[in-house]
């Protein structure tokens, strides 16, 4: 029910993820109560293996979450 684009910050020049899903499909498939937890936890929690939060915004069509971006692999394999 998402689908995250890399974006690029214009006054900072650095990379960005944006999380948009389509508000239909959320309500749809029940998933409010998991995309406001999702949400949530990436608000509270700071640790290496959680992407940090940078501001979450809504239209009446989509909800969107603008992330950092996760640029290294924990190991080879997964780099392949």
């Amino acid at each position: 029910y998402g689908t995250v684009c890399l974006m690029r910050h214009t006054s900072r020049d650095k990379p960005i993820a944006l999380k948009m899903m389509r508000r239909e499909a959320v309500v749809k498939g029940r998933q409010c109560q998991h995309v406001l937890a999702e949400k949530q936890l990436m608000v509270e929690l700071r640790h290496p293996f959680i992407v940090e939060l940078h501001c979450a915004f809504e239209t009446r069509r989509h909800l969107y979450l603008v992330m950092e971006v996760i640029t290294t692999c924990l190991s080879p394999c997964e780099c392949a």
